[in-house]
């Protein structure tokens, strides 16, 4: 290492809160080992990735600077003069652990005592935290926690559920757009029971899914993938001082375009966590004077910040259908807690990366409208970005049109392509030749690239898509007036991979499965509006937040695994397949015996 090297290290080390002793907001929040995301996230700058250096004796070393107050504290790089919202990486890493856990599913090894000091420790990871206990009626080994005292069994959950044909008759009522009430009339059973099947079913589906996504890299090893992402927000009832409020609880899916496969489906409620203790001790350890990157506890909404958000206007979080639609106060769960949007988020894009692996030979991740989670994408795959493996596209289109105002943008878009095809003609065919594009469209796309920004890559090109976007003008009905703003050209593009990542970006899979969740699941459709009284409830929503997570888990399995091609695509019964079986990961499909008896 040359001195110069040193001297940068030793500037970056210093630009940084240490993980232990005083906390300064002057300086860079803290890592969690090698990982951050608080650095320059623009893809284009020649300082992305790199960690910020805020102080130095030598001036030419300072990358950054941080300006702004409370939730508006930034790092504004030297270089490109864009500003990045500071995260607290401390919060990501436990949001990622928390979604990772449920997605790698259990084996029934713990306890689930909140209050014990080895909540959630296997046994298998620490097994001198539990001893022996002797053996269930039925043969299970059963084990003791050494804190608590409480007892675990290790076995088989289908071992208490022996009505097969009750419970699989549940699992379809459920997908299937039929109401809890309706499902205990045509089931004929209790509340209580059917509160117990829907758990077993949410945990059954969670680890058979866990299971076969152990190997879902090897289905990215070696292609070209396109992922969308977006979050849906579910209103659920919330009975509180004799009132109904609203809570939202907000559902983040990713979608690969070619298969439907859905490679990762969470929520950002956690159960487990209780905001008004989280608030004690946040009071504690003086948080609240920190801006919340620096937070020990930055994670989940407080009690009273969360209060304070509403008074700010949380309602800017939901479309104005929705706003119009509820006049509640929206409240926070009653048990329970949420995670902050930003951290779910990102933590969620995390999640899809463990997933997918890094075998892929390009990859297209494109959100919905917010350039934020786009740059946190970039930031996340960075290492792969610099590669010029993966890119990112911001794309935007215009929502809430009715069919007939989409089907003249249609006409528009047809008979745009036409003119580009009389004016553009020459040009797309000598780009098909030289860059091998076999799609029309794709050709078309290429001729306007080609005549934009000639046929050498410069910066200008780059920055143009990646602030005034794409306009893409061959319209289609689910995305009309679409526009794309692609994040991550740096120049290792040539433009026909170009013109191939703008025709490939979509956001139609991922609104294709929000539309799905709203017809399967009868508690995640839109919600009436009660004949009396000013208040806005949703009478065939969950009255437990918990029911959501549980009911997207159970819908994701359903559609990857059970749920084949419809009968509209002309295919003839046998050769329908599921998302799984499109993508590779399953032969053929799962019925309700397989996952009842899954162990």
């Amino acid at each position: 290492m040359t001195k110069s090297d040193q001297r940068r290290e030793k500037a970056e080390n210093l630009s940084k809160n240490s993980s232990r002793g005083f906390v300064s907001a002057s300086l860079a929040p803290r890592t969690v080992g090698p990982f951050t995301v608080n650095f320059c996230r623009n893809p284009l700058c020649a300082s992305f990735s790199l960690p910020p250096i805020l102080f130095s004796i030598d001036p030419e070393l300072v990358r950054g600077a941080i300006k702004g107050s409370n939730e508006n504290r930034a790092y504004y790089c030297r270089t490109c003069g864009q500003g990045s919202r500071l995260k607290s990486n401390i919060a990501l890493a436990e949001e990622y652990a928390r979604l990772r856990t449920l997605n790698r599913g259990t084996k029934r090894e713990y306890y689930l005592n909140s209050v014990c000091e080895n909540f959630r420790v296997p046994r298998s990871l620490m097994p001198s935290v539990y001893r022996a206990h002797g053996k269930t009626p039925k043969g299970d080994p059963r084990f003791q926690c050494k804190a608590c005292r409480k007892t675990v069994s290790i076995g088989s959950r289908t071992r208490r559920h022996e009505a097969t044909k009750e419970t699989g008759e549940i699992l379809r009522l459920l997908v299937n757009n039929v109401p809890l009430r309706r499902i205990m009339e045509i089931a004929e059973v209790p509340a209580d029971r059917l509160y117990n099947r829907i758990e077993f079913l949410a945990q059954q589906c969670r680890d058979f899914a866990a299971h076969k996504d152990k190997n879902l890299w090897k289905c990215f090893n070696g292609q070209d993938r396109v992922l969308s992402t977006d979050v849906q927000a579910i209103l659920a009832n919330w009975r509180h001082a004799k009132r109904i409020l609203n809570v939202p609880i907000h559902h983040a899916v990713t979608v690969e375009r070619d298969t439907g496969y859905v490679v990762a489906a969470t929520t950002d409620y956690d159960a487990v966590e209780d905001p008004v203790e989280i608030e004690r001790e946040m009071h504690r350890l003086g948080d609240f004077a920190d801006p919340r990157a620096w937070r020990r506890h930055g994670r989940v909404w407080a009690y009273d910040e969360y209060r304070d958000s509403l008074v700010r206007g949380i309602q800017s979080l939901l479309s104005e259908e929705k706003k119009a639609f509820s006049s509640n106060t929206f409240d926070i769960p009653g048990k329970g807690a949420r995670v902050r949007g930003d951290i779910f988020q990102a933590a969620h894009v995390m999640l899809v990366k463990k997933l997918i692996g890094s075998g892929y030979d390009q990859l297209l991740h494109c959100v919905d409208g917010d350039k934020g989670l786009a740059k946190l994408s970039a930031s996340i795959f960075a290492k792969e970005v610099l590669a010029g493996r993966m890119h990112v596209a911001d794309v935007h289109f215009t929502k809430e049109l009715g069919n007939r105002k989409r089907d003249k943008l249609v006409r528009v878009g047809e008979a745009a392509m036409a003119a580009d095809q009389v004016i553009l003609g020459q040009l797309a065919a000598t780009a098909g030749a030289t860059y091998g594009l076999t799609y029309p469209v794709a050709r078309l796309v290429a001729a306007r690239l080609l005549r934009d920004y000639g046929a050498a890559f410069t910066g200008d090109r780059g920055q143009g898509l990646a602030t005034a976007g794409y306009n893409w003008r061959y319209h289609r009905k689910e995305e009309p007036e679409k526009s794309i703003y692609l994040l991550t050209d740096r120049g290792d593009l040539s433009f026909g991979d170009l013109a191939n990542l703008l025709t490939r970006a979509s956001m139609a899979p991922v609104d294709k499965y929000f539309a799905q969740a709203r017809r399967r699941i009868k508690a995640f459709d839109r919600g009436s509006r009660p004949t009396a009284g000013k208040t806005t409830w949703y009478v065939n929503a969950f009255y437990d937040p918990e029911m959501v997570d549980k009911a997207a888990t159970i819908l994701r399995f359903y559609y990857n695994f059970m749920l084949p091609e419809s009968a509209d695509g002309g295919k003839p019964k046998s050769q329908r397949q599921t998302p799984a079986m499109k993508i590779g990961l399953a032969k053929g499909r799962v019925y309700v015996r397989d996952v009842l008896s899954f162990s």
